[in-house]
């Protein structure tokens, strides 16, 4: 192709042909170059004969579209995972057909999308081959598909008798397998539809392919034992007795669900659309329709409806079943629940009796929530109440509650408010194992200590059945209350065991309204696991409100250990708030450590709201160790806040200290002032008035600021008589890719020059995102940038010249 595919446009669908039967098939391109190039045809089902075509069963892998495709002369993105495949299915000889889902399917489309969907079983029933698409080759798969790969296994029937396997390679062998049966391939929903369809089909991994029946037989023959899942795949693979295996049975989607539970799909509708496919039941097709323009939690509500009041398995049965759904919002079972079942509803085996005894139960303490009208009477609470509700079966004392959970965590949190332990105790265990039971934990624990609940957490700590279960327990809680303002969460946290980290004690120092409380709470409770190191000292510095307490707090505690280094000193000058106290305390406190270097008192010049306060106190304390560098006062220059008042006092000091010559005021100086944006210009006019003869504006200055300034800096230099600037291409194109003020900027230019649209101009706002700047060039030059096919090699385009008042002023 002469174009690259960055320079075409990008592929819009046109509808199919009217008829069930119709849909897509891409044409693969013969190498003819590094790009992919592909065609799309409408065949028909019906006529399949003429149009013979490969469908391809792959994983797409991560969603996202990273590489593109050259389809109908157009560009196409697909994942990752396709582009290999494609690289890897194309043939140098010959074009292929395929039908490819990503592809073939719009996926925009949700209507397209629920009828292709239906006819996903005949359209790899009548390919000439269906391609099994694993992945990459590594070389134990390639041994493996080597040694499958003899003539006998590649002619119809599959002499597996003849086989013969080099015993040396044996564990190459085994690994290879095992490898392959992990892809996620085999996890994927759809592809047990895919393989129980095809008539024929290939295994390709890479550039290399086996016979599917030669792979299915590849466990027996190495002595293998695949996964139950992976053997399920295997036994539907054509060229195997299918009809002896569990595809030969009767297959409702109910027991199909529960077979195939842990198979995945990006898409939860189609965990049910896949296997509704493969049922042999009639009812089931009768019931359900395939119909993605339906959002997910209706689709899955729907059909959990249908199966509670159809399926003979029993409830609980069915809620595990359910919990393989993350969008299900189970209060909507209710309806469809048998009533002498209730027992088995998400609390199984419930002791419950005719009198609540002293002891509190699960089910009492339902019993409380239901009774409670479920409605927290703190407004704060009540976003938890959606998340837990209990509805009555029979009579209060002798039927277990229904628990309806809607969100876990949230049901956590709602129980745990009332002080339920019971309730949070078994929902920690409910269907979740150690893991997912422990990540449960934390978040609701966490969550609740940053809201401040104090119930909650004390519930959830006194309740937790992973308590000590691993070193260091709580410390992220631990760090998370020492930020927040909750010494009654802390004392909790710390009587349950948690272990205080140099986290937790640098949060502590740096809680802007009690760190002082905080740290204060630490060195009572566990003063002996504190250790004061120079980041904890550090962070205390940088504490905007309550860093001079707790810096007060930590040397008159543990005041031989704290080290006042360069570091914390910096961090102190430049605190935005509370800057001067906290240099004060240091310097009446530990005065000999305190260094006052380059970086220090830049930092205090950079300093955007304490800067004036932090450097005048330096320079009277300690006068004589304040250089004013040129790095100095650059950073003044560029404070956005108090940039004037900060360079003012250098400009004074200087002269108050008879040091002339330690205020340079360079060309970089006036060019951070100039991209300052707050406060730039006045630091401008300042200089200009203090020390006009030494500031120069430069053109480069000019740039600067329609790079980084806005209108008010730009419009101010261009306005002074005395500045040595000319509106170059080189001043336009920094202002067309600013990405503040572009628009502003260009206008301001083209009222003062007539100026030239140039291929630079517009791929500095292109590339800086300005699409009001190219939509401004649009609409003074009538040339539409965004469809050019992605060229600028242009001719540049006058802009309209615009009458400039006589005296321009800022």
């Amino acid at each position: 192709m002469d174009t690259l595919i960055p320079a075409l446009e990008t592929y819009q669908y046109t509808s199919l042909q009217s008829g069930d039967s119709t849909f897509r098939i891409l044409k693969l391109s013969r190498y003819q170059g590094p790009e992919l190039e592909c065609e799309l045809l409408q065949p028909s089902l019906s006529k399949n004969r003429h149009t013979p075509y490969e469908a391809l069963s792959y994983v797409w892998g991560s969603a996202e579209r990273v590489e593109c495709i050259v389809l109908n002369r157009k560009r196409f993105w697909v994942t990752d995972n396709l582009y290999s495949a494609l690289q890897c299915l194309r043939q140098r000889d010959r074009d292929r057909y395929l039908w490819i889902d990503a592809i073939c399917i719009n996926q925009a489309d949700k209507g397209e999308q629920s009828r292709q969907v239906q006819q996903m079983g005949a359209i790899f029933k009548l390919a000439e081959r269906v391609l099994f698409w694993l992945g990459k080759a590594t070389p134990e798969i390639i041994t493996l598909m080597d040694a499958l790969n003899q003539p006998q296994m590649t002619v119809a029937g599959c002499d597996i008798g003849q086989l013969t396997l080099d015993e040396n390679r044996w564990d190459d062998y085994r690994i290879g397998l095992r490898q392959l049966l992990n892809r996620q391939w085999f996890t994927r929903v759809w592809i047990l539809q895919e393989a129980a369809n095809a008539q024929e089909a290939t295994v390709c991994c890479g550039t290399f392919s086996i016979p599917a029946e030669a792979f299915a037989h590849a466990p027996s023959l190495i002595r293998e034992e695949p996964k139950p899942h992976c053997q399920a795949v295997l036994n539907i693979m054509p060229g195997t007795s299918r009809s002896e295996t569990w595809w030969g049975q009767e297959r409702d989607l109910c027991t199909l669900l529960r077979m195939f539970q842990s198979s995945k799909a990006t898409d939860e509708r189609d965990k049910i659309y896949a296997l509704l496919g493969m049922s042999t039941c009639s009812v089931d097709k009768q019931s359900i329709d395939i119909d993605y323009q339906t959002p997910t939690h209706e689709v899955v509500h729907k059909v959990m409806t249908y199966l509670l009041q159809s399926t003979p398995f029993s409830v609980h049965e069915m809620l595990n079943l359910m919990n393989n759904f993350i969008t299900l919002d189970t209060i909507y079972f209710v309806p469809a629940v048998r009533r002498e079942e209730a027992t088995e509803i998400l609390f199984p085996h419930l002791q419950s009796g005719r009198k609540l005894s002293r002891t509190e139960t699960c089910h009492s303490q339902a019993v409380k929530l239901m009774l409670g009208l479920q409605t927290s009477k703190d407004a704060e609470h009540q976003k938890y109440d959606n998340g837990l509700q209990v509805i009555p079966w029979g009579s209060v004392e002798q039927h277990v509650k229904l628990v309806v959970v809607h969100d876990k965590k949230k049901a956590v949190l709602k129980a745990a408010l009332e002080g339920y332990g019971q309730i949070v105790k078994r929902l920690l265990h409910m269907e979740l194992g150690d893991v997912l039971g422990r990540e449960l934990e934390e978040s609701a624990l966490q969550e609740a200590i940053e809201q401040e609940h104090i119930q909650a957490v004390h519930t959830l700590l006194h309740q937790s059945p992973y308590l000590g279960v691993k070193e260091g327990r709580y410390c992220k809680e631990l760090q998370a209350a020492a930020c927040k303002n909750t010494g009654a969460t802390m004392k909790l946290l710390l009587e349950y065991g948690a272990k205080v980290t140099e986290q937790a004690v640098q949060a502590a120092a740096q809680n802007m309204s009690s760190g002082k409380d905080m740290m204060a709470l630490l060195l009572d409770q566990r003063g002996d696991e504190v250790k004061v190191t120079k980041q904890v000292v550090q962070a205390a510095a940088q504490n905007t409100q309550n860093g001079k307490d707790v810096i007060a707090l930590l040397l008159d505690r543990r005041g031989d250990e704290v080290k006042i280094t360069e570091q914390v000193v910096q961090a102190a000058a430049q605190n935005t708030w509370s800057g001067k106290d906290v240099m004060a305390l240091l310097l009446d406190r530990r005065g000999d450590e305190v260094k006052i270097t380059e970086q220090v008192v830049q930092a205090a010049a950079q300093n955007t709201w304490n800067g004036k306060d932090v450097m005048t106190l330096l320079l009277d304390r300690r006068g004589d160790e304040v250089k004013i560098t040129k790095q100095v006062v650059q950073a003044a220059a560029q404070n956005m806040q108090s940039g004037k008042d900060v360079m003012a006092l250098l400009l004074d000091r200087h002269i108050h200290y008879q040091r002339g010559d330690e205020v340079k005021i360079t060309e970089q100086v006036v060019q951070a002032a100039a991209q300052n944006t707050q406060s730039g210009k006045d630091v401008i006019a300042l200089l200009l008035d203090r020390r006009g003869r030494e500031v120069k504006i430069t053109q480069e200055v000019a740039i600067a600021a329609a790079k980084y300034g806005n209108r008010q800096i730009l419009a101010f230099l261009l306005g002074l008589e005395r500045a040595d600037i000319r509106i170059t291409q080189e001043v336009a194109v920094a202002a067309a890719g600013n990405e503040s003020s572009g628009k502003e900027l260009i206008k301001l230019l083209g009222q003062i020059k007539q100026l030239q649209v140039t291929e630079q101009a517009i791929e500095a706002a292109a590339n800086s995102g300005q699409e009001d700047v190219l939509h401004l060039f649009e609409d003074m030059t009538g040339v539409d940038f965004d469809k050019r096919n992605g060229s600028t090699s242009h001719d540049s385009t006058m802009l309209p010249k615009v009458e400039i008042p006589q005296h321009f002023t800022a």
